[in-house]
């Protein structure tokens, strides 16, 4: 063997040694970090959810980057849930955050922030969103919560085979009127008849002209569905005001602070929510001292599918828009989640009862 030949053997084992080192330091690099945003209404009447929706964003994040150190960014904005200020912080993160994805609460702000989605490269995640059709402005929005008919049309066709006539209350802004129009729909397509419906404001303090229409009407039940303050006033005026209706709810009612509110207005109670995961619901009591709702559970949900994302697809808007259409049986906080091509999650619904001041299973 020549000295050139040794020299240039030994160059080429090296430089074949150093590219299946590299080859192999490719295949077990770590997937990218992710930024996410979240637009909360984390002051005013929407702050009850916005504590409940981070605590399940950051219960996710800290269990992810406790095994990939750093992996999930998350960063916060305050939508008080006024669609114009929730606009206003969408374009500030995407101006100077540049995050690929952003997860908005409350439907009408993520009715107003959906359709900038595509126009500044930003995938929107909508939660505590019931409003129908939401998705449809953009291939870049996505929603992780109940449509209206979900959660709606669960209470309203238990209602329907019970019961021949009802009214609704509800919050007059486009989570509660598409939620009305949906209970409407569902209870009289099962024979039912809904007699009235009465809006309020978030504001509102007196209901009593609202409770005074019912009880006039003489329904068989009232369903209540919307959120603040003003919603556990309602409930308790409605007993206050001796209607005998029987009253059904939404989600809200679960939430500790409306039981606690409402206190014995709310026995006895039926109302239809998401199925919550009995381990997710241990991790998060350890970790916050109190028992989740299902909206932790559908923000802690996004959370580890973004990151499912993150690991197969990556992080850029066009991945993430790619690799959240195609996710399927997705074992979740709030049982097996699966992306409709609409962009809707098919979810699971579960009925509940207040029973003594505490939210248990309904028994049928």
């Amino acid at each position: 063997m020549t000295r050139k030949t040794f020299f240039g053997n030994t160059f080429a084992t090296l430089v074949a040694i150093v590219c299946l080192a590299g080859c192999s330091d490719n295949k077990t690099a770590p997937a990218p970090i992710l930024k996410v945003a979240a637009i909360l209404p984390e002051t005013g009447p929407g702050a009850v959810f916005a504590d409940y929706i981070k605590k399940g964003l950051d219960l996710a994040a800290d269990e992810i980057n406790s095994q990939d150190a750093g992996a999930i960014r998350l960063i916060y904005g305050d939508s008080k849930n006024n669609p114009t200020e929730g606009v206003s912080v969408f374009r500030q993160f995407a101006l100077t955050e540049k995050p690929p994805v952003a997860i908005v609460a409350l439907s009408s702000v993520t009715k107003a922030v959906g359709p900038l989605a595509r126009e500044n490269n930003t995938v929107v995640i909508g939660t505590a969103v019931a409003l129908p059709n939401v998705t449809d402005p953009s291939a870049f929005l996505f929603r992780v919560y109940p449509e209206a008919t979900g959660l709606a049309g669960v209470i309203a066709k238990y209602a329907g085979q019970r019961f021949k006539t009802a009214a609704v209350v509800y919050i007059n802004d486009d989570f509660g009127l598409s939620g009305s129009e949906a209970f409407k729909k569902v209870f009289e397509s099962a024979g039912g008849k809904v007699l009235l419906t009465e809006p309020y404001n978030l504001t509102e303090k007196d209901f009593r002209t609202q409770w005074e229409k019912i009880r006039a009407a003489k329904p068989e039940c009232v369903w209540v569905t919307g959120y603040g303050p003003a919603y556990s006033t309602i409930v308790r005026q409605m007993r206050e005001a001796n209607v005998e209706s029987v009253l059904l709810a939404d989600m809200t009612l679960g939430l500790p602070i409306t039981v606690k509110n409402v206190g014995n207005a709310a026995d006895g109670v039926v109302y239809v929510d998401g199925p919550i995961d009995a381990g997710f619901a241990e991790r998060f009591r350890k970790k916050y001292g109190e028992g989740p709702t299902s909206y932790a559970g559908y923000a802690y949900d996004i959370v580890k599918m973004l990151d499912r994302v993150r690991k197969t697809e990556g992080t850029s808007p066009e991945q993430i828009r790619d690799g959240f259409s195609k996710i399927k049986d997705f074992p979740g906080a709030m049982g097996s989640i699966t992306i409709q091509s609409n962009r809707d999650a098919a979810l699971k619904f579960t009925l509940m009862q207040v029973k003594n001041g505490v939210p248990v299973p309904y028994e049928r």
